[in-house]
Order: C-alpha cells, then structure tokens, then sequence
C-alpha cells in the first residue's frame, strides 16, 4: 500500500498515527492480548516468528 500526499501537516500525521493504533489494538483485541505492555509484545514476536515460518 502506498499513500501519496502533497504535504505531511500535523493535523494528517496525526491521523495516520491515530489509525495506526486503532489498528494495533484491533488487532490485540481480536487475538485477545494486550499490544500496549510489554508481555503482549514478546507473545506477538513469538507468534510472528510462528508463522512467518
């Protein structure tokens, strides 16, 4: 996916990064761990690794 803008202003940085974590916790939710502590992340590396294999 690319996105192609004529300016990167604070109002749409801002919304990319808002969608950005809108999707992060998505995502947590629907694999029911939390994205944002830190055991969430090291169980979201492992089932990475898992299935990029």
């Amino acid at each position: 996916m690319v996105i192609a803008l004529k300016d990167l202003s604070p109002e749409i940085l801002g919304s990319f990064m808002s969608l950005y974590e809108h999707k992060t916790a998505l995502f947590g939710r629907l694999l029911k761990i939390n994205p944002f502590d830190q055991p969430g992340v090291e169980f979201a590396k492992k089932l990475a690794k898992m299935l990029e294999t």
